[in-house]
């Protein structure tokens, strides 16, 4: 299945009845996040960093309350890494949800409210 197909079925999966409202959607966020030229696409036709986009693109689309993101900039350039944090912050901050980013990226600190940091078994919460 095409990544926009993908998209549009998870919106109509989440209750958005309308088509054109499901497309627009769909393509909003494959824009936002750098994919556009990719909708016609497969996923085994898609670089590393557009298979993570279209599944952070997945996510979005169904409007969670709560993102659980795995090294979300990992296999993406810095650039765009910094345009995905800043995306998932946006989208959580717009929905009144909450999202807890696992990462080794220390770039992504300035779009965080709360940090911790695991050290040899202990997790502690740092000053952010």
């Amino acid at each position: 299945m095409r990544i926009r197909a993908q998209l549009e079925l998870v919106a109509k999966l989440k209750g958005q009845k309308d088509k054109a409202k499901r497309q627009a959607m769909a393509s909003s966020l494959m824009q936002d996040l750098g994919i556009d030229a990719s909708y016609v696409k497969y996923q085994h036709q898609m670089s590393g960093g557009q298979k993570k986009r279209a599944a952070i693109a997945r996510a979005f689309i169904g409007n969670p309350q709560l993102m659980l993101a795995d090294e979300p900039n990992a296999s993406l350039a810095p650039d765009r890494g910094q345009e995905i944090t800043q995306l998932i912050r946006k989208q959580v901050t717009s929905k009144n949800g909450s999202a807890i980013m696992v990462t080794h990226d220390r770039s992504i600190l300035p779009y965080v409210d709360t940090i911790y940091e695991l050290t040899h078994g202990t997790l502690t919460r740092l000053e952010a």
